[in-house]
């Protein structure tokens, strides 16, 4: 019995004597193999990343019980619609195994590199206000009134939120804001935080 690529047999379901017939639909599974020169990643991808995934797009690949430097893979397929329950896209990434480092069935982190079209806005999460309308930053007009500004939120990074909408990013941004602040509220600025 010879197999149609080369690689290792992961497990096997017979022994020698065992009784294999032909072309029954009830027959076991006689062996498991594994090429293991090139491995396969498949990773969920959220939808708010989707558009920054493409074909060729790289991606670094770290088992942190092997090795502390990353791998560099290829984004080599993707499902190329969303699962309806998870809102994800399935996306298939491979990458070379030189030495059969990395196993099969093994967990690990994958972070894809892509380049911005758009420049990120940072802001600090607690410049954030949740009203009934939505999430929305209370800002100081150059007139040192109040304007409340909805904002779409990209990412959600703790300490720190990625605005993708809402903000062109020259705002002055009041921190722990109260909800009795309301619109064109005369107001003075005590202290100003220096950006880093």
């Amino acid at each position: 019995m010879v197999a149609p690529f080369s690689g290792i047999i992961t497990s096997r379901s017979i022994d020698i004597g065992t009784l294999v017939n032909a072309g029954s639909v009830s027959s076991q599974q006689l062996f498991t193999i594994a090429q293991v020169n090139q491995l396969r990643i498949f990773v969920n991808v959220p939808q708010s990343f989707v558009s920054s995934i493409k074909i060729g797009s790289k991606a670094s690949i770290i088992i942190q019980e092997i090795a502390a430097v990353p791998v560099i893979g290829k984004v080599t397929r993707t499902a190329g619609a969303l699962n309806p329950d998870t809102r994800t896209l399935l996306v298939q990434v491979e990458f070379d195994n030189p030495g059969h480092l990395y196993l099969p069935g093994m967990y690990a982190k994958v972070k894809f590199v892509v380049r911005r079209t758009t420049r990120a806005i940072i802001i600090p999460a607690n410049t954030l206000v949740i009203r009934t309308e939505g999430p929305e930053v209370v800002t100081v007009t150059p007139q040192n009134t109040i304007a409340m500004k909805r904002i779409t939120i990209r990412k959600d990074n703790g300490a720190t939120l990625e605005i993708s909408d809402g903000l062109k990013g020259d705002e002055l941004l009041v921190t722990n804001a109260s909800l009795d602040l309301t619109e064109g509220l005369k107001v003075s600025v005590v202290h100003k935080l220096s950006e880093n």
